[in-house]
C-alpha cells in the first residue's frame, strides 16, 4: 500500500510521526512524507522520502505574530466541562481562524490534493494539527488516520462543543471547523463529515494512565500506540560513554520546538540557578550562543543536543517544559520528571498528571523560583516512590501495541482501502 504522511513543520511534530512511517516502511509499504518546504531537510534525515508541498511557514515567525500571540488567552487546555457555549465556541473560532486556517493553508491543500491524486495512496497519517490530510485522503478516495502529538486537546472540545451545540437555538450552531473544511472539500468533490475533524481513525501514542478521554465519535475508533523514543538523527558523544561520577544526574532540556517558537516566559537561568548548589550533575541542552553559557554553575555540563534515548537511562530525574518528546523518553526509561511548562498545548496537563500518579511534579512559570524548583527536584532525587511510580508509569505503555502492530490496523482494516 502507498501510505502519505503529512505534519506542521515542526521538529517533534515530524519526529513523532517516525516510528509509525518506519513501521509502515519496514512492512513494505512505499511511504512519502509531505511538508512545507523549509522541513523536508528534517524529514529526509530520518531516512524517510520527503515531499515538498505549500509554502514556506516557518512556525518561529508565525507564532510570533500579534493575532497568535493575543489568542492565547483561548487555552485549548481549559476543562470544557467548566465552560458555557459561547466560551468553547470562541476557543474553537480562534484556533480554526487564526492557527490551523494558516499552517494548512489554501496553496498546502492544493498541493497536497495534487500530490495525492497523482500518487494515490491508500491511507494518509495526518498530525492532528494539519487538516489538509483529511482533505487530500478525501479527494483520492484513500482512508485516513489522525496521529496525535500530545494529549487531544482539539477533540476534547470539539466534543463538548457537540454536546453544547444540540441545545442552542439554530442560528447560534456555527461549526467553525465544519465550514473552513466543508469548503475546502467541496472544492475538491466532496462534503464535510465529522471523520474528517477527527479521522477515520485517531492514534493515540499517550501512555494509558496519562491519555485523555476526549469522547470521540464510534466510527472514529481511538488506537493506543506505544511511542518509542525517537530524537532524531544523532550520535552518542563521547563523554557520556565515559563512567559516572557517582553523583546524581538531572538533565534540563527545554526541548526542539520551544526553540523553534518562542520561551513562553521560561528562563534557563533560573532552572540552572535551582541546582547550582545541589550535589548533583546537570546536563543541560543549550544553543552555542544561549548567554546562558556565559556563568555556568561549575556542576552543570551544557551541550548543544544530546540523543535522550542515550542520555536519561543515566539520569535520576529531568526538567523539562512538558514537551511530548522529551515526556516518551521519561517514560520509556522511567525517569522522575519535573515539568516547567511552556503556555502551548498541554504541559500544564500533563505535568498534573504526571504528579497525581507520583512519577512527577509541576511548578508553573508564575511560581518558578529557584528555592521551589530545587525543593521539587529533591523530593524526585530522595523520594523512593517517585522513581517507583515512574517505573510503573513506565511498564504501562508497554502494554499498548507498538507501531509495528498499528500499522496492521491501519493497512488492513475496515477503513483501509487497496
Amino acid at each position: 500500500m502507498r501510505v502519505l504522511f503529512t505534519s506542521l513543520p515542526v521538529t517533534s511534530h515530524i519526529l513523532n510521526m517516525v516510528p509509525l512511517a518506519w513501521a509502515m516502511q519496514s512492512a513494505g509499504h512505499d511511504v512519502r512524507f509531505a511538508v512545507h518546504p523549509e522541513a523536508t531537510a528534517t524529514v529526509a534525515g530520518t531516512g524517510l522520502q520527503p515531499v515538498a508541498v505549500g509554502r514556506p511557514l516557518h512556525m518561529g515567525t508565525f507564532m510570533e505574530r500579534e493575532s497568535v500571540i493575543a489568542g492565547l488567552g483561548f487555552d485549548i487546555s481549559e476543562d470544557p466541562a467548566t465552560l458555557d457555549a459561547e466560551r468553547t465556541l470562541g476557543i474553537l473560532t480562534w484556533y480554526t481562524t487564526v492557527f490551523l486556517q494558516n499552517v494548512t493553508d489554501e496553496t498546502f491543500m492544493d498541493d497536497l490534493v495534487a500530490e495525492a491524486r497523482a500518487w494515490r495512496p491508500g491511507l494518509v497519517v495526518w498530525d492532528a494539527l494539519s487538516y489538509a490530510g483529511p482533505v487530500a485522503a478525501r479527494a483520492c478516495g484513500a482512508a485516513h488516520a489522525r496521529l496525535l502529538f500530545g494529549l487531544d486537546l482539539l477533540g476534547r472540545m470539539r466534543h463538548r462543543f457537540q454536546e453544547q451545540r444540540r441545545g442552542l437555538p439554530p442560528e447560534a450552531r456555527d461549526d467553525v471547523l465544519a465550514e473552513w473544511l466543508d469548503v475546502h472539500l467541496r472544492r475538491h468533490g466532496g462534503g464535510f463529515t465529522e471523520a474528517d475533524a477527527t479521522g477515520d481513525w485517531t492514534v493515540d501514542p499517550m501512555p494509558p494512565p496519562l491519555a485523555l478521554d476526549s469522547g470521540l465519535p464510534a466510527d472514529s475508533p481511538r488506537i493506543a500506540m506505544r511511542q518509542p523514543p525517537y530524537n532524531g538523527p544523532s550520535q552518542v558523544p563521547r563523554w557520556l560513554r565515559e563512567p559516572p561520577s557517582g553523583r546524581p544526574r538531572v538533565c534540563v532540556t527545554l526541548g526542539l520546538s520551544l526553540r523553534e517558537m518562542w520561551d513562553a516566559g521560561l528562563s534557563v537561568g533560573d532552572l540552572l540557578a535551582a541546582v547550582a548548589d545541589l550535589d548533583v550533575e546537570v546536563v543541560t541542552t543549550l544553543p552555542p550562543d544561549d548567554e546562558a553559557r556565559r556563568a555556568l554553575p561549575p556542576n552543570v555540563r551544557a551541550v548543544d543536543f544530546v540523543p535522550l534515548t542515550a542520555l536519561l537511562p543515566s539520569c535520576s530525574a529531568v526538567v523539562h517544559h512538558g514537551g511530548a518528546g522529551t515526556l516518551h523518553s521519561a517514560v520509556a526509561h522511567a525517569v522522575p520528571q519535573l515539568i516547567v511548562p511552556d503556555a502551548v498545548w498541554d504541559p500544564r496537563l500533563l505535568g498534573e498528571r504526571l504528579a497525581e500518579l507520583g512519577a512527577g511534579a509541576i511548578v508553573t512559570p508564575d511560581r518558578l523560583t529557584p528555592e521551589r524548583l530545587r525543593r521539587e527536584l529533591l523530593r524526585l532525587l530522595e523520594d523512593p516512590s517517585a522513581r517507583a511510580a515512574a517505573a510503573r508509569l513506565s511498564r504501562s505503555a508497554l502494554t499498548s501495541p507498538g507501531p509495528d502492530a498499528v500499522a496492521r490496523i491501519l493497512t488492513s482494516g475496515r477503513h483501509a482501502r487497496k
